[in-house]
């Protein structure tokens, strides 16, 4: 036998080895979504936490807190067909990054409104929301897509 021929890996230890550095990737693609979902969960408990907080300083009307509190559900919901014509036609990495750089701005935008700018309040709750819905439409096919066959639904 050749000596180069036992320092080369077989096609059992290159698919090991292959599949050992994707099971890697993606533990830390996982607690990158875990993190992100449990921020996205903690900014939608934030407004009603703080509502009467927040009617307070920005003067909401009764149909404005409604507004505030459902507006990032509805940009979720118009925000899923840009994404997933987005994750079809772009690398997933690069569309979840500048979703999460967009939605950071937002975030942003939410914090900084000046006190009396209602309106503005709302449309940067509707920028995250909107923001959201690549996180929304990303992490049930990636889970489907990296589960084990047996737990696949």
């Amino acid at each position: 036998m050749d000596g180069d021929a036992l320092l080369t890996p077989g096609p059992d230890e290159a698919e090991l080895n292959a599949k050992r550095a994707r099971s890697a990737e993606a533990a830390w693609l996982f607690k990158y979504i875990m993190a992100a979902q449990i921020a996205v969960y903690m900014e939608a408990g934030a407004v009603p936490a703080l509502l009467n907080e927040l009617v307070r300083i920005f003067r909401m009307s009764y149909t404005q807190q409604g507004v505030l509190g459902g507006v990032v559900y509805i940009t979720i919901s118009m925000g899923c067909p840009l994404a997933t014509y987005l994750f079809q036609n772009y690398s997933p990495k690069y569309v979840l990054a500048f979703s999460l750089i967009f939605n950071n701005c937002a975030v942003v935008l939410f914090a900084s409104t000046p006190e009396g700018y209602t309106n503005s309040f709302i449309c940067a709750r509707a920028l995250i929301g909107f923001t959201q819905a690549f996180l929304a439409v990303y992490v049930p096919v990636w889970i489907d897509h990296m589960a084990p066959p047996e737990k696949q639904t």
